[in-house]
Order: structure tokens, then C-alpha cells, then sequence
């Protein structure tokens, strides 16, 4: 299982997912800029991203592969399924998707990712999920600036292609019932870009569900890796 943090995090965001499932693994995708790649610069390009994580899964041996995003992690996950369908017709895979606009109506209509300091401090706390203290620390933000301006950036860049044909994966879209950003209908619209099963559920929380509603997105996810995981046995056993 590949995961993708949402805007402004790291990869810790996904340090107690190791017991999600006994046959899965996880790997949590560490974009340049923090964590322990706090002193590379952070990446604004899509192509860029989406290379990098195809390319290091195609290096690995073949595993079936589920791939989960939140917010703009979603994004790019739904990025990499369809990079890897492209390159790889028969790679197995399954998408999660939480707190995340279908890709046709992700793009941001007040773009702050250049604009003033203030205005982009003003959308963090439309989210919530920053704690306040940490809003106000002027020398810290000072330093996460630059990777929350990239990852803001991305977000208000991203181009979704109309001619795209559908993944051949199944999607299952996660969203809070207080998200001021992601309704019901942004979650449910994901089901026109697969043309295998499609799911759907609305949980307790805002738009950071990873923290909001963690154990209740970890048990969706168990769910799916519980599936594809019997899938995959029953294939293997009838070989």
C-alpha cells in the first residue's frame, strides 16, 4: 500500500498505519522538503512527482498495490494509477481517495500558493487540522513556508485531461460531514473515472480526516486491502 500525505504534511502522517493488514506493506511517500528530505527544495511539478513514485514501484518486484491519498494525495495518487494503467495494463491495483474533490472539480478559485503570507495562513485555517500555536510561530512557518507554497502550488496547477479514459481499478472515495471544502456530490463524482466498482462513504470530520477520524479511515482501508488481498489468493490458487 502507497500513501500520499495531504498538502503541508510529511510522511509521519502515516507512522501508525504498519498493522493496517498483516499481508499488506506500506509505504508512505516522503515528498522533497520535509521529513528527512527537509533539505531538498520542494518539487512543483506533477510530471516530476508522478515520475519519480512510477518509476521506484516499476524498480520493485510486482506486488499487487493499493494506493491511498488524502487531499492533495489523492490527487496524486489517482495520478500514479493512471501513469502505471498507462505503462502496465495488467498491474493490479486499487484506489482510496479521502478528502479529495473528483479531479474534474479540483481546481482552486483563490489561488494563494503566491499571494501574501496572510492570505495563505487564512485558507490553512479554513481547513483546520494546524493547530493555532503553530500558525503563530513566525520562525517556524518561516521554514515550512517554501514546501507549503509548493504544495499549494500544485494543487492550484493541476490539469485534469477530459480525453483521460477512465482507470480499470476500482475507486473507493472517503469524505468528512463537516468538510467546508469536499462535499457528498465532490466525493460521489469520482465514480466517473473507473470503469470497474466504485465506492463511497461519508465519516465523522473535517477535511483532515487522517487526524480527525484516523482509526475510522484506517478500518475503510483494512477493508480493501482485506479484499484485494482474497482476490489475489483465489487467483494465485486457481493458477
Amino acid at each position: 500500500m502507497v500513501c500520499f500525505h495531504h498538502a503541508g504534511a510529511s510522511a509521519a502522517v502515516f507512522r501508525n498505519w504498519a498493522d493496517v493488514h498483516h499481508s499488506c506493506e506500506i509505504a508512505a511517500v516522503q515528498l522533497p522538503g520535509r521529513g528527512e528530505r527537509f533539505r531538498e527544495s520542494p518539487v512543483h511539478s506533477w510530471p516530476e512527482i508522478v515520475d519519480g513514485v512510477v518509476g521506484a514501484l516499476m524498480s520493485m518486484p510486482y506486488q499487487p498495490t493499493v494506493l491511498f491519498g488524502c487531499s492533495l494525495g489523492a490527487l496524486l495518487a489517482y495520478e500514479v494509477a493512471c501513469e502505471l494503467q498507462l505503462r502496465v495494463h495488467s498491474w493490479t491495483l486499487e484506489l482510496i481517495v479521502a478528502a479529495s474533490r473528483c479531479p474534474d472539480a479540483a481546481r482552486v478559485e483563490d489561488p494563494v500558493a503566491s499571494g501574501p503570507e496572510r492570505k495563505l495562513l487564512a485558507r490553512l485555517r479554513s481547513y483546520g487540522g494546524m493547530a493555532e500555536e503553530i500558525l503563530q510561530n513566525a520562525e517556524l512557518m518561516a521554514l515550512l513556508m517554501p514546501t507549503l507554497r509548493a504544495d499549494f502550488a500544485l494543487s492550484e496547477n493541476y490539469h485534469f485531461d477530459p480525453q483521460r479514459r477512465p482507470l480499470e481499478c476500482p475507486i473507493t472515495a472517503v469524505g468528512g460531514r463537516s468538510d467546508k471544502w469536499v462535499s457528498e456530490e465532490h466525493i460521489k463524482r469520482w465514480a466517473a473515472l473507473t470503469n470497474a466498482h466504485f465506492s463511497w462513504s461519508m465519516i465523522e470530520g473535517g477535511h483532515f480526516l487522517l487526524q480527525e477520524s484516523h482509526e475510522a479511515v484506517i478500518a475503510i482501508a483494512r477493508s480493501v486491502i482485506a479484499k484485494l488481498a482474497g482476490r489475489t489468493a483465489e487467483s494465485a490458487h486457481s493458477m
